[in-house]
């Protein structure tokens, strides 16, 4: 009986000891993925506090560019005369020349000494509209206003080809830069013709050391040169110096900076979507990470209870072990015994018989 028990607690032994092992391995591979989302929630944070510096530095840059949009906005001119028409009845989308033209920036000063005041007159291509605005200029009491018809009595433009002056007065086209209408860049083609008309014999050159040998080397050109510093040469000796209002250069900033600005909205938008989404994954990435730890604890208390078991039986074992030495020691102490008195029964036998 005891020899059964015994083989029943080894049988049993045998699958506690499985079974803890099979619990170890568990466990090895739940603490594997515990570190491994640790790690992964730490790069999100680590993530997170990247995208929030970029953040903020973007919306540090979107307020500063906002700011000196505004002020180039201001700088521009006292008072816009778009803004002088809005609100009135049939209001037109007016628009200064300066807002649909643009050039490189190394032609800026010249284009706009060129234009001088045209820089900003204002485009209307109706007569009806040049009417009512002449009309609401009178009504506000504005002093003198400059309109530009977009659409002239004559609207051939220029019939000459972009060498036909320079051949008729022997200008050395080597000297020239280009003709000034050449370097303007248009949005629409509502100005062209005026700006072309306007600048019909207007040319650039690089300096006002060049202009004087142009009109030195040739008889009475009507030509006027305009240099990359912005003096304004004319065939009949006036000479414009001086700086003006930077208006072009100021257009093509707030062009570039509402660019930037567009693109740091976007560049906002975007992490601030990719932070929801890291925000998203993390609360998951530790829900993942508390399941595990949930899990490694409700294991741990079954191994714990496993090898609580296991020493159990291990010291049943010991314990029936030990019993059954001793019920050897005392089977061979009787049979030690019963030998010695089979002896003695045997001895007595033989004195009886004597």
């Amino acid at each position: 009986t005891i020899t059964i028990s015994i083989e029943t607690i080894e049988k049993t032994l045998c699958e506690t000891e499985y079974l803890i092992n099979k619990n170890k391995e568990k466990i090895q591979g739940y603490q594997s993925e515990k570190e491994r989302l640790i790690a992964e929630i730490n790069r999100i944070r680590n993530d997170m506090e990247v995208k929030r510096s970029l953040l903020s530095n973007e919306r540090e840059g979107i307020a500063s560019n906002n700011a000196r949009l505004q002020s180039l906005k201001e700088l521009l001119i006292d008072r816009s005369l778009t803004d002088i028409f809005k609100g009135e009845k049939n209001e037109k989308d007016y628009r200064l020349l300066s807002d649909v033209i643009s050039t490189n920036r190394e032609y800026e000063v010249a284009i706009e000494s060129a234009l001088s005041e045209k820089v900003n007159y204002l485009l209307i291509d109706s007569l009806d509209d040049i009417v009512s605005a002449i009309n609401i200029i009178k009504e506000k009491h504005l002093g003198k206003t400059a309109i530009l018809y977009t659409s002239p009595f004559n609207d051939k433009g220029i019939t000459t080809n972009n060498h036909e002056t320079e051949k008729t007065f022997n200008i050395n086209t080597e000297l020239i830069l280009g003709r000034a209408s050449d370097f303007i860049s248009f949005e629409n083609g509502e100005s062209l013709i005026a700006v072309q008309n306007a600048l019909s014999n207007t040319y650039v050159v690089k300096d006002i050391n060049t202009a004087f040998n142009i009109f030195k080397s040739v008889r009475k050109p009507e030509i006027t040169l305009v240099t990359l510093d912005g003096e304004v040469i004319t065939f009949d000796g006036w000479i414009i110096a001086g700086y003006g209002k930077e208006i072009l250069k100021r257009k093509r900033e707030i062009k570039e900076l509402q660019e930037n600005i567009r693109g740091q909205q976007e560049r906002i938008t975007m992490l601030e979507n990719s932070l929801t989404n890291l925000a998203s994954d993390l609360e998951h990435q530790k829900n993942s990470l508390k399941e595990i730890e949930g899990l490694i604890i409700d294991i741990e208390k079954e191994q714990s209870l496993l090898i609580h078991s296991l020493n159990t039986y291990k010291e049943e074992k010991q314990r029936k072990l030990k019993r059954i030495d001793s019920l050897k020691t005392e089977i061979s102490t009787i049979s030690l015994e019963k030998e010695s008195l089979y002896k003695l029964i045997s001895s007595k036998k033989e004195e009886i018989e004597r």
